[in-house]
């Protein structure tokens, strides 16, 4: 089967014990049921809003625009994360922490309750579910001279998690009960203490599965070891035709300009239909739909002069780029765009401690909500992403494309042209809640 895009994302973190062998000093140390009394239940300073999955795609919207104003900033060049991910397993982490520990994360995490209160959470299920829903596309089949019609999904998203946890610890049943009913993470026993190696391979044959093959070896060897004792996997797998596929004939190798003022020949795909844009004296913003229009590329092109760049990361990471969305308008446009693939490594330390939780990575963390060893703490947070864009579909989804779309041809006009032949942006997000599922930077075409 032809492709039109592929996404492939996973985050891991990996929780371990200190190595001190006696408590925190100022740390309590809860009873079994910690879920429900071990961090602070106070009514927050201002009125919460009303949670519902839109309500939550917004909370990680927040974080997705704050993270990469944060991001962008330690790294350079091309950039590909999934900002949905590492926040659905922030908002996991969350559900076990307490104190101090569980103010930072909240307010990171754009939360208005305490880890314990649970509202949040079941927000949080909501969008999940319907972010899972895949719509189904129909469309008439006439093999051996027979009619029927026949079902596909409109495109491939799995969305898992899995906690893996050492056997014999004492986990909180409130935590593990919130991970699986909430979060859809069941947890599995492994070996860290007797054999971390062995560990390591089962959740990396395990994080292969999920993503077709496309990640292997995600946890280094090394990266585990005796002291590890929770080991919190999320993984997203997306595959998608586009609503209306490019013509392969039409790809050309063209120059890409590049920041520096050199360029490089690309192949740069194209096509003209009506599609949403705006534009502002920074930039031109187009939407691109994946089939049956459940999730669409944006598409988010600088001016072409000296720091555009820069103003534009830095309207999307105030939140004002995704403010703009509800102004685009269904524009007759001439898009050109490049093929490229990435893949993108990325140590999450340093860019959460910036954001302001620094002390979830110290020995003063507190995440007695997962259990009554309060020795926890969030020693690595890894995140692996892969992408691959290009123009292909299927000639199902071609049925379907002319199924779906206009039928009757628009009035002649005047296209506005969207050249993405310098730097560019995209965010892949979910329409029906709004959720940004992916954000990159595009800088060398690759």
């Amino acid at each position: 089967m032809m492709k039109s895009g592929i996404q492939y994302l996973l985050l891991i973190f990996v929780f371990a014990i200190s190595g001190c062998t006696t408590q925190h000093e100022n740390d309590a140390t809860p009873g079994a049921d910690a879920m429900t009394d071990s961090a602070p239940t106070s009514e927050p300073a201002t009125q919460p809003r009303e949670l519902n999955m839109e309500t939550a795609a917004q909370q990680a919207n927040d974080f997705a625009a704050n993270f990469y104003g944060e991001v962008a900033k330690e790294e350079a060049g091309n950039l590909f994360f999934s900002p949905l991910s590492i926040h659905s397993a922030l908002s996991m982490t969350f559900a076990g922490s307490a104190g101090e520990t569980a103010k930072q994360m909240g307010s990171v995490l754009s939360f208005d309750y305490s880890p314990t209160e649970g509202i949040e959470h079941h927000a949080y299920s909501l969008m999940l579910q319907a972010i899972n829903t895949v719509p189904v596309v129909r469309f008439e089949s006439f093999e051996s001279e027979k009619r029927r019609t026949v079902e596909r999904p409109a495109f491939d998203l799995v969305l898992a998690n899995r906690l893996w946890g050492q056997e014999g610890f004492p986990w909180n049943p409130g935590y593990l009960q919130t991970a699986k009913r909430q979060y859809m993470a069941g947890l599995e026993e492994v070996g860290f203490r007797s054999d971390p190696d062995s560990a390591r391979k089962i959740i990396n044959a395990w994080v292969e599965e999920t993503t077709r093959d496309r990640i292997k070896d995600l946890i280094p060897s090394g990266a585990l070891n005796e002291l590890t004792r929770l080991v919190l996997t999320n993984a997203i797998y997306f595959k998608a035709n586009w609503n209306e596929s490019f013509a392969e004939n039409d790809t050309t190798n063209q120059p890409f300009f590049l920041s520096d003022g050199g360029q490089v020949d690309v192949p740069l795909m194209t096509q003209t239909d009506h599609l949403n844009y705006h534009e502002s004296d920074d930039w031109q913003m187009v939407e691109l739909p994946y089939e049956l229009k459940a999730l669409s590329m944006l598409l988010v092109l600088p001016e072409d002069n000296e720091g555009s760049m820069a103003r534009v990361e830095a309207q999307l990471a105030s939140g004002q780029l995704l403010e703009e969305l509800k102004a685009l308008e269904r524009t007759r446009v001439e898009l050109w765009m490049p093929k490229f693939s990435q893949t993108q490594e990325l140590d999450l330390n340093s860019t959460l401690s910036a954001m302001g939780m620094p002390v979830a990575f110290t020995d003063r963390a507190d995440f007695s909500g997962m259990s009554p060893d309060s020795n926890l703490y969030l020693s690595k947070a890894l995140h692996k992403a892969f992408i691959e864009v290009d123009e292909k579909g299927t000639e199902a989804a071609a049925a379907t494309a002319a199924i779906v779309s206009f039928t009757s041809a628009p009035p002649p006009e005047t296209p506005k042209v969207f050249r993405a032949d310098r730097p560019f942006l995209y965010i892949i997000h979910h329409n029906a809640t709004g959720a940004i599922l992916f954000i990159g930077r595009v800088t060398v075409p690759r």
